[in-house]
């Protein structure tokens, strides 16, 4: 739902939507506090709950279900139709499950036989599925029935659902049905916690989410048609799923899938399609777009699989075995590279090679040949699947669709929480879209070839400069393409409000000798809004060989993809960035700096890939993003103020960091650091505090607030690290000058990858004061050490730490 030209309309609708809501008459706005509900998260409110909704139900017009901010305690409802008029459920603060299983018959929350639906709010739905030592429901159910049934003309937007005791939510026999920034999780070891069930339905559309569970992040079962699933980040979990298909005698068909746009980040499974060995009647699954796949019985046919790259946790990345009566036919392979990283068996160069394998496989085989894993799939699979002449790949020229639009959805979701941001964003969007041709400076009148060969970097730079000196609200317009662009200044001050709309590729040069300092730099701007849906590739692989900045300190800095520097008033939506040679966003003495809807991504080996880099820069906002490069997702360092990080997926990666600080004389203090609603999966490091052991010159890292987080699997999930020295060059004999001060870990909650779940080993000459510990469950997976249950036990490390434990904290606090 971002703002690019593709979902411009989208984004009105469902905005429009959330207002109307918003400027509902009082009269038809049906508030459960007013039918004696209570917000303290002790009272049950069901019977207040389900009077608002049957009295709202049963008005005329445009009624809303308000739903204020606050935490309520309700068992079993539902909000059954059908309704006299458009039913807008507004859910702004947080409903909390009966965790007494016998007061449930079959789901906790359950909408049926309604047309015309929108819930939206930006509240929570908490399942409190861990209390029973299992997980949780919310939109679920405990048992293979639906939560959302016969609903037609609906939206579900920007809400979140967590600890579900079963499926979090199931959408059945309904159609016409869109959610969009749903935010979705629970433990990786939560049993049959789907995240998002779809089954007997039509036309549903699943976009811009983040849903990490314990079992498949999306499920299409039988009788689904026409079901997309964009923008997705997945991990934990089992992946995105067809199936298990024919169990049952008299299935429906399974037909029309698109998984576009998405990310998979250490899941069991990736793309999957699963059928019973032995169906009890025919059925088919065909015209499915998606990668990666493993199938079994039932007719498969019109699968491909596109621009699938990265690197796989087995040996096997391909394997499609289908059924002896029933072959698979129309398999496509195009362009897949698929190394395998060996990290579970051994260091052996035989070891790692990719394998494929082929059975009862019909098909073709198109684009790159050259990389290991298709060769290997060609080979091993050469008696079904035959070699046609190459087609341009759809993303060869200028990056997907799907990719110029994705990454803004995040935060465009119209929930509550984000109502203000979003206007404003979509107004900005609205404007640019709305400019005078005259004020419209696009690369390609400048003489810029979108042809990914050219090098164009003078025509952007002469394009740039003419829009600078233009006043008003002049654009930059990069239309669709791929263009080849060296280093770029696009410096101010300029004389109007600058928006640049990259929709197309850039695609840095690969000549290290080009770049002085770093490869696109915006300077002394006042008023910036960069969106488009457009990608930024650094090529950085042919660098980073290179970077020898891990081993030495003193190294060559190789160059950051995108700088802003002495920037103010800006926006950034809506773009991505990919493989940089270095960092890939860097603010820099910046102010009033948001940045939404961001995807990132480059290998986890890649060196110094930080995803953003925040310095001497105060009000600083990252929203809605997905981060997964070799180094920090985020990087806080000196002098940065009020800077926050809210709903962010980082994986892999190392985590997000304040630091390192105090390696400089005369370095500006650290103030006011808020994380919060973020998800880190298989990183090195989760929230971390880092400052040099002989810092020369005293400087403070306050105010910090880390909560509502999730771990994964993480290494160090909570650090606070103040004898850092990477190159053992500092004193061990004097202590960190840095007071860090004021630090609240609260709500944090997942698996640690390393026994030390929490470490904080603070300054012996400037203690560690003020931190709190607050509502920690952190358990050691073992994956790593052996099956011991002793070694499964995490711990805790504190020395110099001064502060406070709250509520239930594991491992066990030593504050």
């Amino acid at each position: 739902m971002g703002c690019g030209y593709n979902n411009i309309f989208a984004v009105c609708s469902l905005l429009l939507l959330a207002l109307a809501a918003n400027s509902q008459d009082s009269s038809l706005q049906f508030n459960v506090k007013d039918f004696g509900a209570v917000a303290d998260g002790v009272t049950d409110s069901t019977q207040a709950f389900q009077a608002a909704w049957n009295a709202a139900c049963a008005a005329e017009g445009k009624p809303g279900l308000v739903i204020p901010e606050g935490a309520y305690v309700v068992g079993p409802l539902m909000f059954k139709g059908p309704c006299k008029g458009f039913m807008v459920v507004q859910l702004r603060g947080q409903l909390l499950a009966s965790t007494d299983l016998d007061a449930y018959s079959k789901n906790w929350i359950e909408f049926q036989y309604i047309t015309g639906l929108l819930v939206s709010g930006g509240g929570r739905l908490d399942g409190r599925g861990l209390r029973l030592g299992l997980t949780t429901t919310a939109l679920s159910s405990p048992t293979a029935d639906s939560c959302l049934c016969f609903v037609t003309d609906a939206t579900v937007s920007g809400i979140s659902s967590v600890d579900s005791k079963f499926f979090h939510m199931n959408i059945f026999s309904s159609s016409n049905f869109a959610l969009d920034s749903i935010k979705i999780s629970a433990p990786g070891d939560s049993p049959n916690t789907d995240g998002i069930h779809i089954g007997d339905s039509t036309d549903v559309r699943i976009t811009s989410s983040i849903i990490g569970t314990g079992d498949d992040c999306v499920s299409v079962g039988p009788g689904s048609v026409n079901v997309t699933i964009s923008d997705v980040f997945c991990g934990p979990g089992h992946g995105i799923s067809v199936g298990s298909l024919g169990k049952y005698p008299g299935e429906k068909d399974v037909v029309g899938l698109t998984v576009r746009n998405c990310t998979l980040t250490g899941t069991t499974n990736g793309l999957r399609i699963k059928t019973w060995q032995s169906a009890p009647s025919p059925s088919s699954a065909s015209d499915f777009h998606f990668e990666d796949i493993t199938p079994s019985q039932v007719k498969i046919n019109r699968v491909t699989f596109r621009n699938i790259r990265g690197t796989s946790a087995s040996p096997e990345a391909i394997k499609m075995v289908c059924s002896d009566a029933e072959p698979c036919e129309g398999v496509e392979l195009s362009d897949i590279s698929l190394d395998y990283n060996g990290s579970r068996d051994g260091d052996d160069q035989e070891e790692k090679v990719s394998t494929t394998t082929c059975v009862n496989v019909r098909g073709t085989s198109n684009g790159n040949k050259s990389s290991l894993i298709f060769s290997l799939s060609y080979r091993r699979c050469q008696s079904s699947l035959t070699p046609v002449s190459r087609r341009p790949s759809p993303t060869s020229a200028g990056g997907s669709t799907a990719s110029r639009s994705a990454a803004a959805a995040f935060s465009m979701g119209c929930g509550y929480n984000n109502i203000f941001a979003v206007c404003s964003l979509l107004l900005l969007a609205l404007a640019a879209n709305s400019q005078d041709s005259s004020l419209q400076f696009n690369v390609k009148d400048f003489g810029a070839v979108a042809d990914g060969v050219t090098d164009s970097t003078q025509a952007f730079q002469v394009a740039w400069n003419a829009a600078c000196a233009a006043e008003g609200k002049p654009g930059l317009i990069i239309p669709e393409g791929a263009y080849v662009v060296g280093p770029l200044m696009f410096k101010g001050p300029c004389k109007g409000f600058m928006v640049v709309q990259l929709r197309g590729q850039l695609l840095a040069s690969t000549d290290l000798d080009a770049y002085s300092k770093n490869w696109i730099e915006f300077q002394y701007i006042t008023g910036l809004l960069v969106s488009g849906g457009g990608r930024l590739d650094g090529r950085g692989a042919s660098a980073w060989p290179h970077n020898d900045c891990p081993k030495q300190s003193h190294c060559r800095l190789l160059p950051m993809s995108l700088v802003f520097s002495f920037v103010t008033d800006a926006t950034v939506s809506g773009i991505s960035s990919v493989d940089s040679k270095f960092f890939h966003m860097n603010i820099f003495s910046s102010s009033n700096f948001a940045l939404d809807s961001i995807k990132i991504s480059a290998p986890g080996d890649s060196p110094n890939t930080d995803g953003i880099h925040i310095g001497d820069s105060t009000d600083v906002r990252i929203t809605n993003s997905v981060i997964g490069t070799g180094d920090d997702c985020v990087s806080v360092g000196p002098g940065s103020v009020n800077v926050t990080i809210s709903d962010v997926f980082c994986g892999p990666g190392h985590g997000i960091s304040v630091g390192s600080l105090g390696k400089y004389s005369g370095e500006k203090d650290v103030v006011g650091l808020t994380v919060r609603n973020c998800t880190l999966t298989g990183t090195t490091n989760g929230l971390r505090i880092k400052t040099w052991q002989s810092a020369p010159s005293s400087s403070s890292a306050s105010d910090f607030h880390f909560e509502d987080i999730v771990m994964n699997n993480v290494y160090n999930p909570i650090i606070i690290d103040q004898k850092y020295c990477p190159f053992s060059t500092c004193s061990q004999t004097t202590p960190s000058q840095v007071k860090i001060n004021r630090v609240t870990f609260r709500n944090i909650r997942g698996t640690s990858a390393s026994p030390e779940a929490i470490k904080m080993v603070c300054s012996d000459a400037r203690p560690c004061e003020g931190v709190e510990l607050s509502d920690i469950s952190l358990d050691y997976n073992g994956s790593r050490v052996g099956d011991d249950q002793e070694e499964k036990v995490s711990t805790t490390t504190c020395v110099n730490v001064r502060g406070t434990s709250n509520g239930n904290v594991k491992p066990a606090s030593c504050i």
